[in-house]
């Protein structure tokens, strides 16, 4: 069975779909390049060199698209099998220093890239790779696929954690009004075994806009997962928990984006009633958002060369 796996910006709300669909998770998002601010620690560099130890593609092409319109972008893969069009580096380089770094991992952290130069976000590829036997797709986009770009793109990261702007968590006066997952609701996310019969897994996401509009919907999510993903991914910066809390929890928020305004296309932007996002996480979760400064763990890309043909 072939499954999708989502990497692109259209898909930030990170959704992971029921049966032969998956959406990569938070630190997938096209976040934009930053400047850079004062670095409090930095991390030991992380290695770039390949190494015969660490697994490769048996066979793998990349080539820049420039006929990509808009968004678009297409993602297929089965056990040791890839096949992905319209994708740009910067997503290729937080599925493979992010998402997937570590293992399968459906809770992955925000990933923010600094350092990029002004290519790397136009530039579109297509990419087509075939695994050993059916190797699983963390591997695939992990560690193989972070060989496979170092080699094509001469690329070379290390980690740092920086004092950035983020927003803290916390319980709004009032009391919580979000609701506790209930037991046996969900299960496990297993990204390699996707394909049960009408899947429901813990940490999935649902999202949809009706002009400025947003209706978010999250399912089984720690109160980490809810700032990092389900908040995180719908604002400027990183969200840091502060609440407490364990447990798994579900969510539903609507509101309406904060530059909505009417427009030709969409003239009754401004008439919409629903609250900010701000507003709406406090009168509809019980949690409160506020500006702050924190620890963030960020990817600096120390070289990068435009690809090198197959």
């Amino acid at each position: 069975m072939r499954n999708r796996l989502a990497f692109g910006h259209k898909l930030a709300q990170n959704m992971v779909l029921a049966g032969a669909r998956i959406a990569a998770l938070g630190s997938l998002i096209a976040a934009g390049i930053l400047l850079t601010p004062a670095v409090m620690a930095q991390s030991t560099a992380t290695s770039t060199a390949a190494s015969p130890t660490r697994p490769a593609f048996e066979v793998a092409s990349i080539k820049l698209n420039p006929d990509c319109a808009g968004d678009h972008q297409d993602e297929q893969f089965s056990p040791g099998r890839v096949s992905v069009t319209c994708i740009t580096l910067p997503n290729l380089i937080k599925a493979a220093y992010g998402t997937f770094a570590n293992g399968p991992n459906s809770n992955p952290k925000r990933l923010r890239l600094f350092g990029a130069p002004d290519w790397m976000g136009s530039s579109r590829y297509n990419i087509t790779a075939k695994a050993q036997g059916e190797t699983p797709m963390d591997q695939m986009f992990g560690p193989m696929l972070q060989v496979l770009l170092e080699d094509r793109f001469r690329l070379k990261v290390h980690r740092e954690t920086r004092e950035l702007p983020v927003y803290t968590m916390t319980i709004a006066k009032g009391g919580l009004k979000i609701l506790a997952t209930k037991d046996g609701s969900c299960i496990p996310l297993d990204l390699n075994h996707a394909d049960q019969p009408s899947p429901n897994f813990c940490g999935r996401m649902t999202g949809k806009a009706n002009g400025m509009h947003i209706t978010d919907d999250a399912y089984g999510m720690s109160m980490a997962e809810i700032a990092s993903r389900f908040l995180a991914n719908r604002l400027d910066r990183p969200v840091i928990d502060k609440t407490g809390l364990a447990g798994l929890f579900d969510a539903h928020l609507e509101f309406v984006r904060d530059n909505a305004a009417a427009t030709p296309d969409n003239p009754d932007a401004a008439a919409d009633t629903a609250p900010s996002i701000f507003t709406a996480v406090q009168e509809q979760l019980g949690l409160k958002l506020s500006p702050d400064k924190g620890p963030v763990e960020v990817l600096v890309i120390d070289h990068v060369e435009k690809l090198s043909e197959n």
